[in-house]
């Protein structure tokens, strides 16, 4: 009784380890064909809608019509753009000249009021209130008066360099000049007052000094240049009698110019001017 036991039981285990085993190689096979499948999936490119909308769309996509070649002649060309013609010159419209504005109270000269009111329409409003300012309140006499008709300037010369007094001229720069230009004559005027139109002076035209004693000195310019403001040498004399004439630039720079504008002249053996 006990040896058949055995034998059932050696059976029965046999048959379980074959039943096992069977299993497993199913198990194997099946997972080897799914992985088969899901690489062959993998190698075929698809249209995102492909597989939803039918076998027919999917072969489209993975085989798409042949592109047929088209020849230069009749490929669209790009629209070529006509060449434009050259913008016209346009001219800049001419300076507007302010109505004349004269101040009222008189330049000085030399022998007292030269009854000459200055005309100040292109000068700053601030410098018009200095004027009227200093000529009121301070009596220094001019020593001498400069002419200039290309820019209609008369203006009284001061010796010294003092804001009251560049305020009612132009002033005699210390560096040893004579009125008939010998050592070179300088002198130095506010560039939004006596001298705005400083700038528009050029070579040739003439310039006069007349001094206290009523000699006239005539000039005529003979260069103008821009300088830096440490450039003394603009004030050395030099072998012929000249006037130099300094003011600050740009002539309308807002705030502290920070350069200095030139007129360089030299003396003439003209006749005098003629006062008409």
């Amino acid at each position: 009784m006990l040896k058949w036991l055995e034998r059932v039981c050696l059976l029965a285990g046999a048959l379980m380890v074959g039943v096992f085993g069977l299993s497993r190689w199913h198990a194997h096979h099946g997972y080897q064909q799914a992985l088969e499948q899901f690489e062959q999936q993998l190698s075929v490119p698809e249209a995102p809608a492909a597989a939803a909308l039918g076998p027919v769309i999917r072969t489209t996509w993975l085989q798409p019509a042949p592109i047929t070649p088209v020849s230069p002649e009749l490929a669209p060309q790009a629209p070529t753009a006509s060449p434009e013609p050259p913008p016209a010159h346009v001219e800049a419209p001419p300076p507007q000249t302010p109505s004349p504005l004269y101040l009222t109270t008189p330049l000085a000269s030399p022998g007292g009021e030269s009854g000459l009111l200055p005309e100040a329409s292109r000068w700053s409003e601030s410098r018009r209130a200095g004027y009227q300012r200093a000529s009121q309140l301070d009596n220094t006499q001019p020593r001498a008066l400069l002419e200039i008709p290309g820019i209609d300037l008369v203006v009284p010369v001061f010796d010294g360099l003092a804001e009251r007094l560049l305020n009612k001229g132009v002033g005699r720069i210390p560096n040893g000049g004579r009125w008939d230009g010998e050592g070179n004559l300088a002198l130095a005027g506010h560039r939004d007052g006596f001298f705005r139109r400083l700038g528009e002076l050029e070579r040739g035209d003439a310039l006069w000094v007349t001094d206290a004693q009523g000699q006239q000195h005539r000039f005529e310019v003979d260069a103008t240049e821009i300088v830096e403001p440490d450039a003394v040498s603009v004030l050395a004399p030099g072998p012929a009698p000249a006037l130099t004439l300094v003011t600050c630039y740009p002539f309308h720079f807002l705030g502290s110019a920070p350069q200095r504008y030139i007129v360089k002249a030299v003396r003439s053996d003209e006749p005098d001017l003629v006062e008409e």
